[in-house]
């Protein structure tokens, strides 16, 4: 028995369901009520503290635990998780995210190694491009003293949830691609499992 440390269940285009759960050292699916390991090659080493993020995009889905690098799966297609890296066309992944979430036709990251304020957004619709001003991607530093980014949730806009602060994402095109919006200069959420999404509203 293990503790689970972050779980998601999505349908693809055919309407099949597929469910995943994150451990520290794993990750299942679930398959006519069994659990199986789905992590392939990748590494998974998280901490007691540490919890997976399962974001769908499209027929993908993205697993993210801030430690190891990123990773995908393929509705329909895989058999296992594979590095989100290795379908990557036009720069680089972020090396590691906690956190990620779908704003409009966007993959949008943050909690990234190394810079736990920033976010960063693939190309429209194309998980495999990440290289700055090709097909709108791009990064962006959440300025203030809001913390590190701890939920994104997903949408039309989007909310991104920093320990003490909370910011809109809308996107509006051309060079700036998206627009930051503070909503609370001073409350957040410590924790990023204590954001929970119900289509439109977030508690």
């Amino acid at each position: 028995t293990k503790n689970a440390k972050g779980a998601g269940s999505f349908r693809d285009n055919t309407n099949t369901v597929f469910t995943f759960v994150g451990t520290k050292d794993n990750i299942y699916k679930l398959t006519s009520g069994t659990f199986s390991s789905v992590k392939g090659s990748c590494t998974v080493s998280g901490g007691d503290t540490d919890y997976f993020t399962f974001t769908q995009f499209g027929q993908y889905i993205v697993a993210s635990n801030g430690v190891n690098a990123p990773m995908y799966y393929l509705m329909g297609t895989s058999s296992t998780f594979a590095t989100l890296q290795s379908i990557a066309s036009a720069g680089t992944v972020p090396v590691k995210f906690k956190v990620s979430g779908v704003i409009r036709d966007f993959l949008v990251t943050g909690n990234i190694e190394n810079a736990k304020n920033r976010v960063a957004w693939s190309g429209i619709n194309d998980i495999s491009t990440w290289e700055a001003g090709v097909s709108s991607s791009d990064t962006q530093d959440l300025p203030g003293s809001g913390g590190q980014v701890v939920a994104i949730t997903s949408g039309e806009v989007g909310y991104v949830f920093r320990e003490d602060q909370i910011i809109r994402m809308d996107f509006v095109g051309g060079n700036v691609v998206f627009r930051f919006s503070v909503l609370s200069p001073n409350r957040g959420a410590v924790y990023g499992q204590t954001v929970c999404q119900d289509n439109r509203q977030v508690f």
